[in-house]
């Protein structure tokens, strides 16, 4: 299954979770019904701006379109990611200043899948740096970013 398909096979489920029709998401949209049949099923691309406004609409975060799906409750993954941090914060020193993939690394732990859960995570982070415009906020490309390089 392509990303077109997994994302079309989002949006049907969120879609089908509000309790809404094709022809009511078109409205919202402002596309036409067939557009929205044509995304579910995976035969048209979807223009980031559609899917930022699909997005709000089903109320979703766009990782979610691209199979990501929160396994646990906000409050959790909060405790757990400061678990985390303080543990990589007693590693390095306090000196906090790695890279997001190296912090994957680090939280992972010595998995060996870590490459794999790594290669997955970056595609959805690059997802998500491009969906939120993060270049124009850290002024960095996504892989200057992701590693931590100076720009």
């Amino acid at each position: 299954m392509d990303n077109q398909e997994i994302v079309g096979k989002q949006i049907k489920k969120a879609r089908k979770e509000k309790s809404l029709s094709q022809l009511e998401l078109s409205q919202k949209m402002g596309v036409s019904r067939m557009m929205i049949s044509r995304y579910e099923i995976g035969s048209s691309n979807i223009p980031l701006k559609q899917l930022q406004k699909i997005s709000e609409a089903l109320d979703k975060p766009i990782s979610y379109f691209f199979g990501e799906e929160p396994q646990q409750d906000s409050g959790k993954i909060w405790k757990e990611a400061q678990k985390y941090l303080e543990l990589l914060k007693d590693k390095v020193g306090g000196d906090v200043s790695l890279s997001p993939q190296e912090m994957l690394a680090f939280s992972l732990g010595d998995l060996s899948k870590t490459k794999d859960a790594i290669d997955e995570a970056r595609t959805l982070m690059k997802n998500w740096y491009l969906a939120h415009k993060m270049q124009d906020i850290t002024n960095k490309t996504f892989q200057e970013w992701w590693e931590n390089k100076k720009s």
